[in-house]
């Protein structure tokens, strides 16, 4: 068995979290409380940045449409990148396959590419 932050083997002590629906190990009292650290902040903020992302696909998609001036689209995606990388949430899929760590890694690793991809756009 596999620790759901840090992917280490798990041998002997057994502590359990529970995600989701489901309960999972961790090998050590510092996972467990990243992981409790980490449910806590998505819970906080999960309305606000759906809230956001809706914002940042809908407006400028409309301002598109009315203006046809791909500047929105643009200012979409460095918005999504940004929050991406400022509140790297993955998915409890993302979580279960790679654990915690390298999830909140993952995350920010593409909004990084997102952001880059728009400055490569904009600068030539």
């Amino acid at each position: 068995m596999k620790c759901i932050n840090c992917k280490k083997e798990i041998f002997d002590n057994k502590i359990l979290v529970k995600i989701g629906k489901k309960n999972f190990s961790v090998c050590s009292e510092k996972c467990k409380k990243d992981i409790d650290t980490f449910l806590k902040k998505e819970n906080k903020w999960k309305n606000i940045i759906i809230l956001l992302v809706m914002l940042l696909i809908i407006m400028p998609i409309i301002l598109y449409i009315v203006t046809k001036n791909e500047a929105f689209i643009t200012i979409m995606l460095i918005g999504m990148g940004s929050i991406m990388f400022f509140f790297p949430i993955p998915t409890h899929q993302t979580i279960i396959l790679f654990g915690l760590k390298k999830s909140k890694i993952i995350v920010r690793v593409i909004a990084i590419i997102i952001l880059l991809r728009i400055l490569y756009k904009t600068v030539f």
